[in-house]
């Protein structure tokens, strides 16, 4: 639609918004014909929430993130966090971005790291930290016999549930809650995966943590 069409549509200023969709027309994410603007196919397959290849999470949550950086001057003299943590104090909308930005992130890869592991004979797989189960989804995709555990904060469960629940697989995986890190895990399995939780710890505190988990495994299938 034209500029004018879509200021009237979203309440804004036809000359700033067109100047935006011009910009947007030189990135290539829209194109102009005539007096009129459409979505580019990259744009419609990464940018659009109807899309399952949207990308738009982890563009958001890199918008909050902006904000700490702003502020990196009063980090160094302080020597400590000026931000939140995400994953126990943020709001709705920002753990939204940073849930589901991991979980767009994670798709780029997580297709291709299951196809080259063989999880053959293996029936339960734990996916500590797992935030919105993506390495646990493909899995169970990729592994008809494997049933899957999710174990993270009990913030996460609602991105869980609802994007297990989107490829079908409520029925093989659940969510079980808590901080693994204070706690432990009180689930056991046959193989373990694990999410980024090893961000912002220190080599002795992952090595500790492993070698905690590998004691709970059980043996063979």
């Amino acid at each position: 639609m034209a500029a004018e069409e879509l200021a009237g549509r979203i309440n804004s200023d036809a000359r700033g918004l067109a100047m935006l969709l011009n910009s947007l027309v030189a990135l290539e994410l829209l194109e102009k014909e005539h007096n009129s603007y459409r979505a580019t196919p990259f744009a419609r397959n990464f940018l659009s929430k109807n899309s399952s290849q949207y990308l738009g999470h982890i563009i958001l949550h890199h918008h909050h993130l902006m904000e700490s950086w702003a502020h990196l001057d009063q980090a160094v003299r302080s020597g400590g966090p000026i931000r939140q943590r995400v994953s126990h104090e943020a709001g709705d909308e920002e753990r939204e971005s940073f849930e589901m930005g991991m979980f767009n992130l994670a798709m780029q890869l997580a297709p291709k790291i299951v196809s080259a592991i063989d999880l053959s004979g293996r029936k339960r797989l734990l996916d500590l930290g797992g935030g919105p189960g993506t390495y646990a989804i493909q899995f169970c995709l990729h592994n008809p016999e494997l049933s899957a555990v999710v174990y993270d904060l009990p913030t996460t469960r609602p991105f869980a549930e609802r994007t297990i629940s989107q490829f079908g697989l409520s029925d093989r995986i659940a969510f079980e809650s808590g901080d693994f890190i204070k706690e432990g895990s009180r689930e056991s399995s046959t193989w373990p995966g694990c999410r980024t939780f090893s961000m912002g710890k220190g080599l002795q505190a992952v090595l500790s943590f492993w070698k905690k988990r590998y004691q709970h495994l059980n043996r063979g299938a």
